[in-house]
């Protein structure tokens, strides 16, 4: 579905609708949109050509009958092979599949770098099915709290490969993904898609602006499982979620308050959740405790999994240290915290940590990244400022992912210009915080690996260091955006 691009002859669907006898409210039950989206349409607002479609379609006329040119007559659609994904080709629009589909997010990279490596959390499965009980249980909410770095998006992103959980979302601020707009059309899509609801011909330009679809849709699938299924729904990183466009009293996505028969949610946070904007009916949280006697477990098989790589051995018998000994330390060292894991078990067997005892490993994952970065510092003083700071800064700041040319081409235009091979050596002293994507060397993109990094570089510690640097590229980036405007 593309941006709304077209305008509706108001008056001419107020007509219609009258020698039909309609209301609003029913031509827009007939037509399967939003009660506002006819008023939208009747105001003659932009719309997509798939909702006046819809519209045209509820009140059989062509759909040509219902669009204004600029100069506000009816116009003929010029190709209907790329006017809409519709491809409109008679009086009555037919729906397809992929018109749904244009709006579902790919979630498949994400899934497969989370779930690299996981292990255990059967506990959590335990719980998950305990909640639903088979579709037995009242239909409601499970909530999964936990601190950054205990596994949460891990969980979420195993579930949906272990069990095909179809019907799921991951909120992501460090990439901007993460808005009402977004998950409304992502989940309804999928629950069109997944259910085989041909009749819906659009999803309503409104739909950012309340839940009225999620919930019809909701209900809907909710009438057409099988006595022995239930439709579960998965949200990570409720919040992550930008609320600077949500009502004052609507819920956090416009979740509904209350859900249909057999219908659950499971959804990820780290924030308690009366710290959230959600009124919910039926609900219960699972706080992960990173001291739990679960959490340290699975802790422990993570280690286990990792311990017999070269690097990780190598640097154990150097120490003369026993495998329990080492699964030991680091169970303290990483106070539990799966991300300080990764970390720690990815630099012990790149020969990062040589110089370091397993004593003074730093204690938990603040203190590890602020180890880093002091090392980064204080092993390159010389050419910290010049190199890293712009690098870092341009990855920091900006959510998209970047490729060398573009990381260069940034730094350049705040007049810190580095040469390719300069961004390629900061990029792989910083590899285990970065997201890598792509194949070629053109190609390749790099981006913050996980919000508490992130968070971390903004931290009065560092962000003093980088305040300068910081001001010349977005000084540099304003620059570039003003140019584009005019």
């Amino acid at each position: 579905m593309g941006k709304p691009a077209f305008t509706a002859n108001g008056k001419e669907i107020v007509r219609l609708r009258g020698l039909k006898g309609w209301s609003q409210l029913k031509l827009a039950n007939e037509s399967l949109i939003g009660k506002k989206t006819v008023e939208r349409l009747e105001s003659e607002q932009p719309a997509t050509l798939a909702t006046i479609a819809a519209i045209a379609a509820a009140l059989d006329v062509p759909v040509q009958q219902l669009l204004l040119s600029k100069e506000g007559v009816s116009r003929e659609l010029e190709d209907p092979h790329t006017a809409s994904p519709l491809h409109v080709t008679s009086s009555r629009c037919t729906p397809t599949a992929e018109t749904f589909k244009l709006q579902i997010l790919d979630f498949h990279d994400l899934i497969e770098r989370s779930t690299r490596g996981f292990v255990g959390r059967q506990f959590l499965r335990r719980s998950v099915d305990a909640f639903i009980g088979g579709g037995d249980n009242p239909p409601g909410y499970l909530f999964l709290q936990g601190v950054p770095g205990i596994g949460k998006t891990a969980f979420m992103a195993a579930l949906v490969k272990e069990r095909q959980y179809y019907l799921h979302h991951f909120n992501r601020a460090i990439v901007g993904a993460n808005t009402a707009d977004l998950f409304l059309k992502n989940i309804c899509a999928r629950l069109v898609v997944q259910f085989g609801l041909g009749h819906y011909r659009a999803i309503p330009d409104d739909i950012t602006e309340n839940g009225e679809f999620l919930a019809r849709l909701l209900n809907e699938c909710s009438r057409r499982l099988d006595p022995n299924s239930f439709l579960v729904v998965l949200i990570d990183a409720l919040d992550e979620v930008d609320r600077s466009t949500l009502h004052p009293r609507a819920n956090l996505l416009y979740l509904p308050d209350v859900l249909p028969d057999r219908v659950y949610v499971l959804a990820t946070t780290r924030l308690p959740l009366d710290d959230l904007p959600l009124r919910v009916v039926h609900s219960q949280t699972l706080v992960l405790k990173t001291d739990s006697f679960e959490n340290r477990q699975d802790a422990r098989e993570y280690i286990e999994s990792q311990i017999d790589t070269p690097g990780v051995r190598e640097w154990m018998i150097t120490r003369h240290l026993t495998r329990q000994a080492f699964i030991e330390e680091l169970l303290t060292k990483s106070e539990g915290n799966f991300m300080y894991l990764r970390h720690v078990m990815t630099a012990i067997s790149a020969g990062w940590l040589r110089g370091l005892e397993v004593q003074f490993l730093p204690q938990g994952l603040q203190s590890y990244y602020r180890d880093h970065w002091r090392h980064m510092l204080g092993a390159n003083r010389d050419s910290f400022d010049e190199l890293y700071k712009p690098v870092i800064c341009v990855l920091a700041f900006l959510a998209e992912p970047l490729s060398v040319p573009e990381i260069v081409a940034y730094t350049a235009k705040a007049e810190m210009k580095l040469a390719p091979d300069q961004v390629r050596h900061v990029l792989d002293q910083w590899r285990e915080y970065l997201e890598v994507d792509g194949s070629s060397d053109q190609e390749v993109r790099y981006r913050l690996y996980h919000n508490a990094f992130r968070e971390f570089l903004s931290s009065p510690e560092v962000d003093d260091k980088f305040r300068d640097t910081r001001r010349r590229i977005w000084e540099a980036i304003e620059r570039d955006m003003d140019s584009v405007e005019t």
